[in-house]
């Protein structure tokens, strides 16, 4: 290199469209990261190191909305705990919107009228080219009431736990991918203090 010009790497083509997820490892599985103007729906246990993956795609932009729904608020959350449903649209600003969490949309509002909900935020995410990421408890809903949120999201993710004596394994499934047909796989997980860490070794399941 000379003339003090720094190299920059140039993106994959497939990556052009996509926005990071915030671990470079899930990043490296999904061709790119989460494709732009889609919905992400999460599901897994309180346990299970989703809302980790919540918190890394949001603090990859310094404009983005995390709206915390049914807890206490971290640094730069946004309280939504007792702002009406139509409020959520107003303070979901920038490209990386998280709802943590849709559970408790359902709760208060019903399956109903979180899938009119789901529909105006795909069509406004759609139509900025940015993503909504929402997190879903399992074992909180009705199996119909899951399957009609998983078929109204772009890409459907869970998180699963096993515990094996004193040993926790963590596995993400994939389950649903807009542009991308592939069979389910299961990555496995590590949780750290920093966060997750993907292996980029899979299987299908």
């Amino acid at each position: 290199m000379t003339g003090g010009t720094k190299a920059t790497a140039t993106p994959p083509e497939n990556a052009i469209d996509k926005r990071s997820t915030g671990i470079a490892s899930l990043d490296h599985v999904l061709s790119g990261g989460f494709l732009k103007g889609t919905t992400i729906l999460v599901l897994g246990t309180a346990v299970s190191g989703m809302e980790l993956l919540g918190r890394q795609f949001w603090q990859q932009d310094e404009n983005g909305s995390y709206l915390i729904t049914d807890a206490e608020p971290r640094p730069g959350m946004i309280d939504a705990r007792t702002v009406s449903l139509e409020k959520y649209l107003e303070l979901g600003r920038g490209e990386r919107i998280v709802v943590d969490s849709l559970s408790s949309v359902i709760l208060k509002y019903g399956i109903d009228t979180t899938m009119k909900f789901l529909s105006i935020c795909a069509k406004d995410t759609e139509k900025r080219k940015s993503n909504y990421l929402f997190i879903v408890y399992k074992g909180l809903h009705t199996p119909l009431e899951e399957m009609r949120i998983s078929r109204a999201a772009d890409i459907v993710l869970e998180f699963k736990e096993r515990y094996d004596g004193i040993e926790n394994e963590h596995t993400l499934i994939v389950h649903k991918i807009k542009g991308m047909d592939l069979p389910t796989r299961a990555i496995p997980l590590l949780i750290k203090e920093n966060g997750l860490e993907i292996s980029t070794t899979s299987r299908v399941v």
